[in-house]
């Protein structure tokens, strides 16, 4: 059996927040959100991100039944310079009231001393309310429900953040379990 494609729908960005100096938190609206359900714990999209800055364009989904499969063929077959870039991020929250999503972005490499920023990371650090980002999905991100076990270790860095607010962990009462959030930061070698 084929994985059906997810819907694909142009998202225009509502507002931008920034939560740190390399983190962003934006929230896309569509009214093809409008009624939507949330259809996991937690939820990944695909972003298409144009290489021109313009209105990202995908293959349609492949009425031969291949579903993701024969989609992703087709997208891997657009000439490079016009397909546009994909990146899969965690759905922060889905508003199906207002037909809206926020997705938290990480900007990687960015000032921080690290690789050259990659594409969605420079997109939204100059995202601005209008612009438009292709969005494929929602689709279940990989979450599965534990199994009676008592005790769960969950290790994440900051591209975890999304992800750790969508489990239904985060909406445990404060006596079902202890949590301690621990942030640090690596320290630049002593040189001598």
């Amino acid at each position: 059996m084929t994985q059906p494609l997810p819907p694909y729908v142009l998202g225009r960005v509502a507002g931008v927040e920034p939560l740190t100096p390399l983190m962003r938190r934006i929230t896309l609206e569509s009214d093809d959100w409008r009624g939507a359900t949330s259809i996991a714990p937690d939820q990944q999209v695909k972003l298409f991100l144009a290489r021109d800055g313009g209105i990202p364009e995908i293959p349609g989904a492949p009425e031969d039944g291949s579903g993701v499969a024969g989609w992703y063929a087709r997208y891997l077959a657009v000439p490079e310079e016009r397909r546009p870039w994909m990146r899969s991020y965690t759905v922060r929250s889905l508003d199906p009231d207002g037909g809206r999503m926020v997705i938290d972005f990480v900007l990687h490499g960015l000032d921080d001393g690290h690789a050259p920023a990659g594409p969605a990371s420079r997109w939204a650090a100059g995202a601005a309310v209008g612009d438009v980002v292709g969005v494929l999905g929602p689709a279940v991100a990989g979450y599965r429900t534990p199994s009676g076990q008592p005790v769960r270790l969950l290790v994440g860095d900051e591209t975890a953040r999304s992800r750790r607010s969508r489990r239904p962990w985060s909406r445990c009462p404060p006596t079902s379990a202890r949590w301690r959030w621990c942030r640090w930061q690596a320290r630049p070698r002593n040189s001598s």
